[in-house]
């Protein structure tokens, strides 16, 4: 499903609320201190850092290239800085941010665009600050029926979002995405495994 248009930015939500209430909430109880520097990289909507802003966060900073997302993003007026960029080469400061969220971003990409927005994650993130990661995990773990039901959605969005998924999938998942670049703290599955939100930190030199 393409998002760079103005119909499915503004159906986007709506759609995902009973899909995506759950993490969201959680995401919010990963994050504890309420002045915490947050950035979410593909922030879509911004409907996380909304939910963040009603929960008392006030540092908020989302960055996305739709300018229709965008558009969604900044009504009500709750998200401190949104800005349009490529989430590659987002122009902000290195290691400014307490916490980093990227949640559904990394599998609908292509290889290189994955590496890009990891490694500027790394850049960004303070030295003891958190990523906050959001992804399908369809290794071992996973329950048949969770594959299934993830595989037969994205499936449905086609293309070359589809394509990406498959790619992401065959070549290992979150495991080969990260690499060496972050030290897994803390897996919480969900969707009989086949989705997870990973805690993670910068390895310690």
């Amino acid at each position: 499903m393409s998002t760079d248009n103005a119909f499915t930015a503004k159906i986007y939500d709506p759609m995902l609320y009973f899909a995506l209430r759950r993490i969201r909430q959680e995401i919010i109880q990963l994050i504890f201190d309420r002045e915490a520097r947050i950035l979410d990289l593909c922030c879509g909507t911004g409907d996380q850092l909304k939910k963040l802003s009603d929960a008392g966060f006030c540092n908020l900073t989302g960055v996305d290239l739709s300018s229709h997302m965008l558009k969604v993003a900044r009504k009500g007026n709750k998200i401190g800085r949104l800005i349009q960029e490529d989430v590659r080469h987002t122009g902000l400061g290195s290691e400014r941010f307490d916490t980093i969220i990227i949640s559904f971003a990394v599998h609908e990409k292509t290889a290189d665009v994955q590496e890009g927005m990891l490694d500027e994650a790394h850049r960004l993130l303070a030295p003891d600050g958190q990523l906050i990661l959001v992804d399908f995990s369809l290794d071992d773990r996973a329950k048949m029926i969770g594959k299934f039901g993830v595989t037969l959605i994205e499936g449905l969005a086609g293309g070359e979002h589809f394509r990406n998924f498959k790619a992401y999938v065959a070549s290992g998942g979150m495991d080969a995405v990260l690499k060496e670049r972050f030290e897994v703290q803390r897996q919480i599955r969900h969707a009989f495994g086949a989705v997870s939100t990973w805690v993670l930190r910068k390895p310690f030199l």
